[in-house]
């Protein structure tokens, strides 16, 4: 080894350099060696976490009359978490992958850069304003009110020695859906409903031929100072087994254009196949949509399900024929057809049809019939008649099916009319009216109706035509001027001896009067001649929650008062009585006080 000072000097410079070296790398890794560490969020931010906004949220409107709405900020505080190992200071944010049209000019960062971000348990928050566009969608393509996403933030930070971090996050925004539907009712064959249907709610009970009515009410939730319209809405109902299912008038519907507040009621019938099988359930979508003026996507979807069930033993009449419709003098017998249909889970062979009326003296019945599970069958009856021993008038055949012979199925009452002495009595009929048509048709639900400003109500109306010739009636809400709005008239059509139910919508105003009560009316009228044929008044009552708590309340100051007597009675008997406890006791006189004679002896105290 050169130890002399030449190789001394030497070994003293190869180290100098060997550190020098060491350091210049530590000075250039610095910046990257930071450890296993990150910088992470708090919250993970999705359709149902929004970064910004929420449900109930308004959006941006350059068209609402207040300016102060025209451009809506939403502030997120954001938690960040450190466990780099050391403490990092914002130095950045950056917006990418922007929807809807947002540009970083659409969000305030100043307040969350130069914010420390501390290393260790503690979170820290820092806040970002954004604005919410206009055109913000309120609902995503399968109509559920979420928050969209609207692109991805990136948050850059350095320590103290000059190393890095990131972090890039996904954000949200959401706003208020503006497109609902507000009422879903159904009439089940026109005889059973069932009222304010909501998601998953079932339809049971039916079976192949059923006719489903549907009652929708849809509202836009724009209020008159958003001057804004909802346009080309649509209304579309699905189900998971449409094949079997037949829908008028279309299974979409235009409804065209919905401006402010704007109520719309529109009717959906579903008929089942006659081949339908049993199915333990058939789930539909009714489904509303439309863009408002900014773009922005609206709507609902509500799901429901049908539980089709076939019975045992059910053969339907399908149609009855008559003919001739209408007797003469002429006429000594006439014909009558039953259409029938095996709808049951079984084979039948002791099928049976009755044609049967008593005021033309008729009892008829066919036996041992054989119809397969969905065997259509066509049955003629030729019934003896003398129509000049009947008087001119309109007679009802009662039709009806037997399994098994006896056990009844199914019944529907058919009309033959007899013209033979029409001329003799053409003149008597001129004067007279048919009054019994219209008598009692009105049967309500209830006769008080609750409601409170701005909610929308349904009321059940049956009819029935107790007449003897077909009806059409126009069922309307009046008197409603003072406090609520009518959505819709209801046309109805009705045989003799058929009754039919249908929902009428009031929506009552949003200034109206709590605690007031009104009366309105159920007005019955021929939609030929518009002629009021009959009038069912009913009350209605506006709630008023505060009223309700006052009236208790007034009642507690007497009840305390009555406590507070009875408290008072109980002392003061108690007080008489012990008084004269005492009283008696202080004048008892003790034996050894009497002398023999009975006289009082006097002691004198020592």
């Amino acid at each position: 080894m050169d130890i002399s000072p030449g190789g001394f000097n030497k070994m003293k410079m190869n180290k100098v350099i060997v550190m020098s070296v060491f350091a210049l790398l530590a000075v250039c890794l610095a910046p990257i060696m930071v450890s296993a560490g990150s910088l992470s969020l708090d919250t993970n931010y999705s359709s149902t976490v929004p970064t910004f906004g929420d449900d109930g949220f308004e959006a941006s409107n350059s068209q609402h009359d207040d300016d102060e709405d025209q451009v809506v900020n939403d502030t997120a505080s954001i938690s960040l978490s450190n466990d780099l190992g050391s403490d990092f200071n914002i130095t950045g944010i950056t917006l990418s992958d922007a929807k809807f049209g947002l540009t970083p000019a659409d969000f305030d960062f100043t307040n969350a850069i130069g914010v420390q971000i501390v290393n260790g348990t503690t979170p820290t928050s820092i806040s970002i304003m954004a604005t919410i566009p206009e055109n913000l969608d309120a609902v995503d393509t399968d109509y559920n009110a979420v928050a969209m996403y609207v692109g991805e933030l990136t948050i850059d930070a350095t320590n103290a020695t000059g190393s890095a971090t990131s972090i890039i996050f996904d954000i949200y925004m959401q706003r208020e859906n503006k497109l609902v539907i507000d009422d879903l009712d159904a009439l089940i064959n026109n005889k059973d409903s069932e009222s304010n249907i909501e998601n998953d709610d079932d339809i049971k009970d039916l079976g192949p031929t059923d006719v489903i009515d549907f009652s929708i009410v849809l509202e836009s939730m724009f209020k008159s100072k958003d001057n804004i319209d909802i346009e080309d809405v649509e209304l579309e109902i699905t189900c998971d087994e449409d094949s079997e299912l037949e829908f008028s008038p279309d299974d979409l519907i235009d409804i065209g254009d919905m401006g402010t507040k704007d109520t719309v009621d529109e009717e959906i019938t579903i008929e089942i196949d006659e081949s339908a099988d049993s199915v333990d359930s058939t789930t539909c979508y009714l489904t509303v949509s439309g863009t408002d003026e900014n773009g922005a996507l609206h709507g609902e979807e509500i799901f429901f399900n049908l539980d089709i069930d076939r019975e045992s033993h059910n053969i339907v009449i399908r149609d009855v024929r008559i003919s001739p419709t209408a007797l003469t003098c002429d006429d000594s017998s006439f014909q009558v057809s039953v259409d029938m249909l095996n709808l049951g889970d079984k084979d039948e062979d002791e099928v049976a049809v009755q044609i049967q009326s008593v005021a033309l003296g008729i009892t008829e019945k066919l036996t041992n019939l054989v119809m397969d599970q969905d065997d259509k069958s066509t049955e003629t009856f030729i019934l003896p008649v003398n129509t000049e021993d009947l008087t001119d008038d309109t007679y009802a055949l009662l039709v009806t099916t037997f399994y098994d012979t006896t056990r009844q199925t199914d019944s529907t009452i058919v009309q033959l009319e007899n013209l033979c002495n029409a001329d003799a009595d053409s003149s008597d009929d001129s004067t007279e009216s048919d009054d019994s048509v219209y008598t009692d048709a009105i049967t309500l639900d209830q006769d008080t109706i609750t409601t409170t400003s701005g909610k929308l109500v349904s009321i059940k109306v049956q009819l029935t035509n107790d007449g003897n010739s077909p009806v059409d009636y126009v069922v309307s809400l009046e008197d409603l001027e003072d406090f609520a709005s009518s959505t819709s008239n209801k046309n109805v059509h009705l045989n003799p001896g058929q009754t039919s139910t249908v929902f009428l919508n009031m929506k009552a105003n949003d200034d109206v009067e709590d605690g007031a009560m009104y009366t309105a009316s159920v007005v019955v009228k021929d939609s030929n001649t518009g002629s009021i044929l009959e009038t069912e008044t009913f009350t209605v009552e506006v709630g008023n929650d505060a009223g309700a708590s006052f009236e208790m309340n007034s009642k507690l100051p007497l009840t305390v008062l009555n406590i507070v007597l009875v408290i008072v009675a109980a002392f003061l008997i108690k007080l008489i009585f012990s008084g004269k406890r005492r009283k008696k006791a202080s004048t008892k006189k003790k034996m050894a006080d009497f002398d023999s004679n009975h006289s009082v002896v006097l002691k004198k105290k020592k």
